[in-house]
């Protein structure tokens, strides 16, 4: 791996080796702007009067739109849209995601903040010096900005109801911070998703630039934990799709079988700015702006005036102590949105399996931005959409689903199937070459992994498209987004969830740019369902 971290692509470059340089931090910050103080509301159209829930209100809970939408601004030049939230509060008078625990795979928690008193230490781990702490390290300390990430995940999963302060989705979950970005190695990585006794793992990181990443220690962990953990029912990996506005389908481990992917919206309910996109994200999630002329998420910051996130905007929470944030966004903070309501549906039914929860979450999310040009309907008749996935996140639907669900069958897949015919791709042809597998084992389809083997002197130029035998096209890579080689790069596809898998399955090439020529060597196919 190679360049370096970049943690808060706005704002610096910390040093570190070359082994782990490609995994990156995925929030989008910073602006400066005036917020709310940290104990009083500022946003007189919220009533917990009128709430449908009797679960009690924290201070600052009218700031967070994500929860309930009514339109506030919170300290940016544009409102929300009313209702476009995560539809959570009629949840909490029956689960709050107590006896769940969920790793923050990220740079660490302040234990000492008063809203994360539910972070267990000793469970908790930093790599650094091999110590059961969520701590930040002093060295991460000196770049706060940067390091408060994980505190700010923190907070968006589980703050507690403690009449200070914000609430988190799951304020009784139990909080793991590991902090694998104190040591970010290789196989710092591949044990902090391995890690055991927990049943959650939020993970808001990933590559860090445009070129084709293959994180194999990460999906070595992955696969141990989705095999091993929770008593075989698999621990369940949020992955964020990054925030480049490009191919997500382009790093693992967000494109592996059995991690769930997440793109963010905006307080309208429409794709973030910086949103990734793609044929392996499953659903959407409030990730916010800037904050300065849209509203950002407002979370958990280190603690104490001028430090964290904070660190350096005048104006930011000073009538207050310190300890919030309003500039935290990005599929980031998606991500945790996602994984704290997943702890919600495992209180529900703690017999769910990792397949069972990505079934329900896709099932449940709900159509938002309806008018957008990407919704279009697959074979089993639901709703996808390369920037929504199968939509966003709906906590109510999703924990209502989950309470009496049965389980999916047992997963059963298809062989790998190759097609090895070489052919020439026309250069600057809009009608591209295609090739077809014809698959003959019948399952419900809930994933399918592409491998595509092409020599071509500047991969941008391709776009990649495959077709299921029910129709439905899903866009593998995009021209003009990519770089790097296929050599027999695999994409990870959810968007034929409930389909048949038999039948011809056809990839389309196309390159639609002048003066370099290229080759599709082969491609292989392998299907994933019950």
């Amino acid at each position: 791996m190679k360049a370096f971290l970049i943690l808060f692509t706005l704002l610096s470059l910390l040093g570190c080796t070359k082994e782990h340089s490609d995994r990156n931090i995925l929030s989008e910050n910073n602006d400066s702007l005036s917020h709310p103080d940290n104990n009083t509301s500022t946003d007189s159209n919220t009533s917990t009067e009128n709430n449908t829930s009797s679960v009690q209100r924290d201070p600052l809970f009218s700031s967070q739109w994500y929860l309930e939408n009514t339109g506030q601004s919170v300290g940016s030049a544009a409102g929300a849209v009313s209702g476009e939230d995560i539809h959570i509060k009629d949840v909490w008078s029956k689960y709050q995601g107590k006896g769940i625990k969920i790793a923050i795979v990220d740079t660490g928690i302040e234990s000492q903040h008063p809203d994360l008193q539910n972070v267990d230490q000793n469970l908790s781990y930093r790599y650094s010096d091999n110590t059961h702490t969520s701590n930040l390290t002093h060295e991460q300390m000196k770049t706060s900005s940067d390091n408060a990430h994980g505190t700010a995940c923190a907070g968006i999963i589980g703050a507690q109801i403690n009449s200070i302060g914000i609430q988190g989705i799951a304020p009784e979950a139990t909080l793991v911070g590991l902090n694998v970005f104190s040591n970010p190695t290789d196989t710092t990585f591949q044990e902090a998703l391995a890690y055991p006794n927990v049943d959650i793992s939020s993970n808001s990181w990933g590559n860090s630039g445009y070129e084709l990443f293959d994180d194999s220690y990460s999906v070595a962990g992955i696969e141990e934990g989705l095999k091993k953990g929770r008593d075989g029912k698999g621990i369940i990996y949020i992955f964020a799709a990054a925030n480049l506005s490009t191919n997500a389908n382009t790093f693992t481990p967000s494109n592996h079988l059995g991690v769930i992917t997440v793109a963010a919206t905006d307080a309208d309910g429409k794709q973030a700015s910086y949103s990734n996109h793609g044929s392996n994200i499953l659903l959407s999630a409030p990730g916010g702006e800037y904050g300065q002329n849209k509203v950002a998420i407002v979370t958990t910051d280190l603690t104490g005036k001028g430090i964290g996130m904070d660190e350096g905007i005048v104006d930011s929470f000073y009538k207050g102590d310190g300890n919030y944030t309003a500039v935290m966004n990005g599929t980031s903070a998606a991500t945790p949105m996602v994984a704290a309501v997943t702890a919600l549906m495992l209180e529900a039914n703690p017999n769910l399996t990792y397949r069972d929860v990505s079934y329900i979450l896709a099932r449940t999310a709900r159509i938002n931005d309806p008018s957008d040009s990407s919704w279009h309907q697959n074979g089993a008749g639901y709703m996808i959409s390369e920037k929504y996935g199968f939509g966003m996140l709906d906590a109510n639907q999703s924990v209502n689903m989950a309470e009496t669900f049965t389980g999916l069958q047992k997963q059963k897949s298809t062989k790998k199937y190759e097609n090895n015919t070489s052919l020439s791709i026309p250069d600057n042809d809009f009608s591209g070459i295609s090739e077809s597998i014809s698959v003959f084992e019948d399952i419900k389809v809930e994933h399918v992994d592409v491998w595509v083997d092409i020599v071509h002197p500047n991969i941008r130029d391709l776009e990649i498209t495959l077709t299921s035998p029910s129709g439905t096209t899903s866009t593998l890579a995009y021209n003009g987004e990519t770089s790097g080689t296929y050599a027999n790069w695999r994409f990870g596809i959810v968007q034929m969830l409930d389909e048949k898998s038999s039948g011809e399955w056809k990839l389309t090439v196309i390159d639609k740019v002048g003066t370099n020529n290229g080759i599709l060597k082969k491609f292989s196919l392998k299907i994933y369902g019950r």
